[in-house]
């Protein structure tokens, strides 16, 4: 199994129906993106950056082409394996932060922990590592409400990164914070890459995102330009 490579992508199509019209939002696709790199997926709106990252995080299927996660193919995999990987070696990170609002913020972390199967002893462990990781071990006991929106993203993050996964995949995760906010996110994601804990998969808009990418795919029209 190679494990050099997070994703070798080999002419990857993806098409999907809108209204009577057919939408090809990936084409032809030839990617490669190496392990234990900060890498980030750029391009203007409607250009096939969340399809593509959708299906790297195998919640879209692989319609045509190939791709390997660190040397598996993905199309080859049941959806119980799937489930598996996306719940074990994938943490996710989402622009409107998905916490759940009854819940501390560690609790938030513990939960998702305890879906994978973590005793509550080890979940509180990872928990209290990944918040003070993310610098929010002051806010622990503090409910959604009671954050900031640059708190809230930590709290995601420190979600992801309490799973340990190979990939940490986000979707514009600095687009509804203030550039200051956004740099201290991007400094912790880019610490995971320099310390080989994860690599890291972002799409955005933002050329100070890319700044901190080791690596750039730009797409146009599905393609790579």
């Amino acid at each position: 199994m190679s494990t050099d490579k997070l994703f070798e992508v080999t002419d990857l199509a993806f098409s999907y129906v809108l209204g009577k019209q057919k939408v090809e939002a990936i084409r032809g696709l030839d990617l490669s993106i190496d392990a234990h790199t900060f890498a980030t997926i750029s391009g203007p709106s409607g250009s096939g950056k969340s399809t593509l990252l959708n299906i790297l995080g195998l919640i879209e299927p692989v319609q045509q082409g190939n791709v390997l996660f660190l040397g598996e193919e993905i199309s080859r995999l049941t959806e119980r394996e799937k489930n598996k990987i996306r719940r074990n070696r994938i943490g996710f990170i989402f622009q409107q932060f998905h916490l759940i609002p009854v819940l501390t913020a560690q609790e938030n972390v513990e939960y998702f922990l305890s879906r994978q199967g973590c005793s509550r002893v080890e979940a509180r462990s990872r928990a209290q590592e990944a918040l003070e990781a993310v610098g929010l071990s002051d806010c622990r006991a503090h409910k959604p409400s009671q954050l900031s929106g640059g708190e809230k993203q930590r709290v995601a993050i420190a979600r992801a990164i309490a799973k340990n996964p190979d990939v940490i995949i986000a979707d514009e995760p600095t687009a509804s914070l203030d550039s200051k906010t956004g740099k201290e996110i991007l400094e912790i994601l880019a610490n995971l890459t320099k310390s080989k804990k994860s690599s890291v998969l972002l799409t955005t808009h933002d050329p100070m995102v890319q700044d901190y990418a080791d690596s750039n795919v730009h797409l146009v029209d599905g393609r790579i330009s």
